[in-house]
């Protein structure tokens, strides 16, 4: 299911690459009245009509790029399986290349021969504190209160 899963990924990140709405939107299960998404750019959940239209957007994006990481499957029963990853997207625009990540959450469901997307869950990634300076550790000589440098010929 793991191989499944992962040829899943990378089919969906060539439809975003290749500006394939009909191949993007055949990766979907939307005819399954159990498909939502929630995209971190969307107000909601969205049913098939909302993500049909969100999708119409790939042909205006220029140079865009989409790459998965950190990819874990998780079995759930014959034909579903859970995969949780960080999904990084890039797209040009007139403030230059712009990159945004994901945690994505994705339910797939094997349906025939065709795996497809159910469900799916993306948030922005939150970004990484600022991390305080941090002090140099105490060596002897500044602990004992002299700041000179060690003579050449003393050893540590």
């Amino acid at each position: 299911m793991e191989a499944e899963a992962r040829a899943f990924l990378e089919s969906y990140g060539r439809s975003f690459r290749d500006q394939d709405v009909a191949a993007m939107l055949g990766l979907m299960a939307l005819d399954d009245p159990r498909f939502c998404l929630y995209e971190d750019v969307s107000p909601g959940l969205m049913d098939a009509v909302a993500v049909e239209e969100m999708v119409g957007f790939l042909p205006k994006l220029v140079n865009p790029d989409m790459a998965f990481r950190d990819v874990l499957v998780y079995p759930l029963a014959k034909g579903l399986c859970l995969v949780t990853t960080r999904q990084g997207v890039r797209v040009d625009t007139p403030q230059g290349r712009q990159k945004f990540v994901s945690r994505s959450s994705l339910l797939l469901i094997n349906r025939g021969e065709k795996w497809q997307l159910l469900h799916a869950h993306f948030s922005p990634e939150p970004a990484a504190p600022e991390q305080p300076q941090a002090e140099a550790a105490p060596t002897p000589e500044t602990e004992s209160g002299d700041q000179s440098p060690p003579s050449p010929t003393e050893t540590k």
